[in-house]
């Protein structure tokens, strides 16, 4: 949100964006000075498009690793289900069902 706060010879300008809020001094511009802005600004778009492309591509990221993240929870779920399995039958062997060590 960009707010106008006085006309004359400077400007002020109040942008907030996310709560946060910074006032803008700007000022009359020649031509030049118009031509220098506009490739300024120019650049400024490019570089928060890129910011943007970049910012999309982290969260596909996370989203990515999170989904991954559940699956391998899943796993260990079921590994540790086999693991209690497994060792309920083995303490349910006999002692003379062992196999002696020198076998």
């Amino acid at each position: 949100m960009v707010a106008k706060l006085k006309n004359d010879e400077t400007s002020m300008f109040m942008i907030t964006c996310r709560g946060i809020s910074k006032n803008i001094v700007a000022r009359s511009w020649t031509h030049g000075q118009n031509a220098d802005m506009e490739e300024r600004l120019e650049k400024l778009e490019i570089r928060f498009m890129a910011t943007e492309d970049l910012l999309d591509e982290l969260n596909r990221t996370v989203w990515r690793q999170q989904n991954e993240i559940e699956l391998l929870r899943e796993h260990v779920r079921l590994l540790a289900d086999q693991l209690r399995t497994v060792q309920a039958s083995a303490s349910d062997m006999r002692q003379e069902d062992e196999i002696p060590p020198h076998w």
